[in-house]
């Protein structure tokens, strides 16, 4: 079941491709997102746009990681798909995706509509584990 927060990732955005090549420079939260945008639609995979991304930050600079990919639900041909990366230090955005089921279906990406700025919440689950039969 998809979350109605991200009920708008299920869009169509374009393919993969090239790589980019970036002068390493300070960069403020805001930057940083910007160029995840920018990166993102020519990479295949969150991980790549990330590493591009800490290629062009300065040595002492926080580097971006990626923390999670986390299914949203499927259609026919598509699994959609949010990749939670921290941009910043405990600054946490969105970028949802498209991943194609078979080999005729490319990954499809549209970063202008698909990246949300994230909340972290912890959530408490408690399981109940059978103990005794009565």
């Amino acid at each position: 079941m998809r979350n109605s927060r991200f009920e708008s990732c299920k869009g169509q955005g374009t393919a993969a491709s090239d790589s980019h090549q970036y002068i390493r420079t300070k960069m403020n939260t805001e930057e940083r997102i910007a160029k995840l945008k920018e990166i993102w639609p020519d990479q295949r995979w969150a991980e790549d746009a990330v590493d591009i991304l800490n290629e062009s930050l300065s040595e002492d600079e926080f580097k971006a990681r990626c923390v999670e990919s986390v299914e949203l639900g499927s259609s026919r041909w598509y699994e959609h798909m949010l990749e939670v990366i921290e941009v910043d230090k405990d600054v946490f955005v969105g970028v949802c995706w498209d991943s194609g089921l078979t080999e005729n279906q490319e990954n499809m990406y549209d970063v202008d509509d698909d990246v949300y700025l994230l909340d972290k919440q912890e959530v408490v689950t408690i399981e109940w584990k059978q103990t005794k039969r009565l």
